[in-house]
């Protein structure tokens, strides 16, 4: 949900959309289906297993070329081209010296990001829904 206050993900993302950026960082996010969560939260709540645990709820990681080429696929036809050109990581440092958001964006920039989502399968018998 694009709202006025965002995560990092969705302010990058919406960028993208309003062209406020002309290219892709080199970043690595991790995606859940929201009822993969409702889920998680349902069977934390009931279930005894859960008590005092934490658990990661993910599905899959993409980097953000792959997910540009996916909202390219998605808005492209509908008038809506979004940038699929790739961002140095100089360009990034540049240009969070002007834009101070980039500097969260720098500093995830080339880092790969897995999360290990098998306490989740084994405890509440949860397998992600496939994008």
């Amino acid at each position: 949900m694009i709202t006025p206050s965002l995560s990092t993900s969705l302010e990058v993302l919406k960028k993208l959309l309003d062209k406020s950026v002309c290219g892709v960082p080199r970043m690595h996010f991790n995606f859940v289906d929201v009822r993969d969560v409702a889920r998680a939260h349902v069977l934390a709540i009931t279930s005894d297993k859960a008590a005092g645990s934490r658990f990661v709820v993910n599905s899959e990681a993409l980097w953000m070329k792959d997910i540009v080429t996916i909202m390219s696929e998605e808005f492209a036809p509908q008038g809506y081209p979004v940038p699929t050109t790739g961002v140095s990581k100089f360009l990034l440092r540049v240009g969070s010296w002007f834009e101070p958001s980039i500097r969260v964006i720098l500093r995830y920039s080339g880092k790969e990001s897995y999360l290990d989502n098998s306490k989740m399968r084994e405890v509440f018998g949860i397998t992600p829904t496939p994008e």
